[in-house]
C-alpha cells in the first residue's frame, strides 16, 4: 500500500510542477514589464508635473511630481518636487525634497541645479534656534520656566512698542518675512531655452 500512496503522490508532484510552471514564466516574465510601467507612468506624471509648472499651476505639479516620486524615486523627481514646493513657498519640505535628489540618482549638471537650490533654500530658512538651557533627552529639564506667567496683568502684550503690526514701530525691528519663491541666479524656471525642472 505504501507502494501505491508513493506513485500517487509523486503523480500529485508532477502535475502541482506542470501546473505551476506556466504561473513561475509569467511571474518571472512579468517583474521587468512591471518596472516598465511603472517607469512609464512616472514619466507621464513628470511631463504633466511640467506642464503645470510652466503654467505656473505649482499646486498641480507638485501633485504630480510627488506622484511620480512615489512611483519611480529618481532624483530628478525629488528635484523638481523641490522646485515646485519652492514656488509653493513650502520651503523646509522643499529643502527635503531637494535632500533626495543625489541619494537617488543625480548626474553632475542635475547635483549642480541642487546644490544652487539647496543653498538659496537655505538662506531662506533660518536654522531652528535651539535653547542652551535645555537638553531634549534629559527628563530633569523643564523648557518653560514656573517662575513666569504668561497671563500676568501686570504685562502689555499690546505695547504700541513692541507691536509688529503697529505703524508706529520701527519696520527695521521686525522686517515681514520674503515673499515669493526663492529665486537662484542662473536657474530661470520659465526660460524656453533651459527648464529648471529637470528631464
Amino acid at each position: 500500500m505504501s507502494n501505491a500512496l508513493h506513485k500517487t503522490q509523486n503523480s500529485f508532484r508532477k502535475r502541482l510542477v506542470l501546473a505551476l510552471a506556466p504561473v513561475v514564466a509569467i511571474a518571472s516574465l512579468s517583474a521587468p514589464a512591471l518596472a516598465q510601467a511603472q517607469n512609464a507612468e512616472a514619466e507621464r506624471l513628470n511631463t504633466a508635473g511640467k506642464e503645470h509648472f510652466k503654467e505656473r499651476r505649482y499646486l498641480d505639479a507638485y501633485k504630480n511630481f510627488k506622484q511620480a516620486t512615489a512611483v519611480s524615486p529618481e532624483g530628478r523627481f525629488f528635484f523638481n518636487l523641490c522646485f515646485s514646493l519652492n514656488y509653493l513657498e513650502r520651503f523646509q519640505e522643499a529643502i527635503e525634497a531637494c535632500e533626495q535628489v543625489e541619494p537617488n540618482g543625480a548626474d553632475a549638471k542635475l547635483r549642480d541645479k541642487t546644490n544652487a537650490v539647496l543653498k538659496a533654500l537655505r538662506a531662506q530658512v533660518p536654522a531652528q534656534p535651539t535653547n542652551p538651557n535645555t537638553n531634549p533627552g534629559d527628563p530633569n529639564t523643564n523648557p518653560t520656566d514656573p517662575n513666569t506667567n504668561p497671563s500676568d496683568p501686570n504685562t502689555n502684550p499690546t505695547d504700541p512698542n513692541t507691536n509688529p503690526t503697529n505703524p508706529n514701530t520701527n519696520p527695521n525691528t521686525n522686517p515681514p518675512p520674503p515673499r515669493g519663491p526663492v529665486q537662484v541666479p542662473g536657474l530661470d524656471p520659465f526660460a524656453e531655452k533651459e527648464a529648471a525642472t529637470s528631464d
